[in-house]
């Protein structure tokens, strides 16, 4: 309470400040200048990957520069990254301890002296990692602005709703004078090959009875009450799956998910198709284990944008968010249910955002287990880019469109 009393009047003062004054802090790159690098991402698995192809821009542009990042993950994750090379030091601390080891941290890497610190924050967290970005780096500071938030950077664009972040991210690197290829940028992730040796292995037994492999991921972890589908939804298209596609279920999650693993295996723990790997795998063998099923299921999460990355093909279960933000779709066989109504999305990755849904989430809750069906059909021995949208008879048309929709009485959407 008392911190959000001192938060509130302060960002409402940055705010004011930064719509009518940003400006001031514009500063012009001095390339010769830049020497060290921060780059600091918060949030999910998804936004790290999303700096994947930033880092390796800013390598190509400063071959000689030392370049560290800062996330709340260990150092291992970067070992997704094809050309993890590119990183010479990456540095991890949880921004949720006390005010007081965030700032004893955050003055003892100030001392570290970076030229050139860049923060692709977004949403919730935009208005405090300005500050951190803004206590850190002495010299250049890049970052996205919206509705004042962001004005601390002395280089920044506007963050846009309708555009994906994947490539915002490398559009940051204008403001510094950079040119990357921002048209189609690609994802590289590496899996290591004894990961992918025990993922084979595993799933050996259904692919020697040409039963379909579907990883099935049905939670997230941030706002789980607004992006996830229900568990028991889940279960029913699992179930479905299953007696009516030969499909083998993989079941993906974290050891905090062990209540939802048990959900599953109390209805499907009769089926001999079926596998619960929760909290039983670390990052690089979930990886794994989606690269090498032939379909991905899972709300809008980590293993979600592992799995679209990996051009595995891919259903995403959409709420609140925005599909045109969070999906590059450089992966062709990639489909995305979306529940339509009129205030979705309503999630845009704002500053301010009120996380309680009058509407109770009908965006997400509206979707059926057979709108998913009809989705996996689509993808279920094809590749999507093969089918030319072939659509069952009873999927409804959009008006001037040749794409099916999903959804209750044909309000959703299928996003390729």
């Amino acid at each position: 309470m008392l911190k959000n009393l001192i938060k509130t009047p302060i960002r409402f003062l940055m705010t004011t400040f930064g719509q009518r004054f940003g400006k001031l802090f514009n500063r012009e790159l001095s390339r010769n200048e830049i020497k060290k690098i921060l780059v600091f991402q918060t949030g999910g698995i998804g936004d790290i990957l999303r700096i994947f192809p930033l880092i390796e821009i800013l390598r190509d542009e400063f071959p000689y520069a030392k370049i560290t990042t800062l996330t709340e993950y260990p150092p291992d994750i970067f070992k997704l990254m094809k050309n993890r090379n590119c990183i010479d030091e990456s540095i991890r601390f949880n921004f949720k301890v006390t005010f007081l080891k965030k700032m004893t941290f955050l003055f003892k890497l100030r001392k570290s002296d970076y030229d050139l610190v860049i923060n692709p924050a977004r949403g919730s967290g935009m208005f405090e990692c300005s500050i951190i970005t803004f206590l850190i780096g002495r010299k250049w500071r890049v970052g996205f602005i919206k509705d004042g938030i962001g004005s601390l950077y002395t280089n920044k664009i506007a963050f846009r709703d309708n555009e994906s972040i994947l490539k915002q991210n490398i559009d940051l690197l204008r403001s510094i004078g950079i040119n990357g290829n921002s048209k189609d940028p690609t994802i590289k992730i590496e899996i290591p090959i004894e990961d992918l040796l025990f993922a084979q292995e595993l799933i050996k037994e259904a692919k020697d009875k040409n039963r379909i492999t579907v990883a099935v991921s049905p939670t997230v972890s941030n706002h789980p009450e607004l992006v996830e589908w229900p568990v028991g939804n889940y279960i029913e298209l699992s179930r479905s799956l299953i007696d009516n596609k030969n499909a083998s279920i993989i079941l993906l999650g974290s050891e905090k998910e062990c209540e939802m693993s048990s959900s599953f295996e109390k209805k499907l723990g009769e089926k001999i198709y079926f596998k619960s790997l929760v909290g039983k795998t670390d990052l690089f063998k979930a990886c794994a284990l989606i690269k090498s099923c032939d379909l991905f299921v899972g709300n809008d999460s980590g293993l979600f944008h592992i799995a679209n990355a990996l051009n595995v093909p891919s259903i995403g279960i959409f709420g609140p968010t925005s599909p045109e933000q969070d999906v590059s779709f450089m992966n062709k066989n990639v489909v995305i249910i979306k529940h339509k109504v009129p205030c979705s999305p309503c999630y845009v990755h704002q500053p301010d955002f009120n996380f309680k849904c009058e509407y109770r989430n009908k965006c997400l809750t509206n979707i059926t287990v057979d709108d998913a069906v009809k989705a996996t059909e689509l993808l279920i021995g094809h590749k999507y880019d093969d089918i030319d949208y072939k659509i069952p008879p009873d999927l409804p048309l959009p008006k001037g469109g040749n794409k099916p929709l999903f959804g209750k009485e044909g309000q959703g959407e299928i996003f390729q």
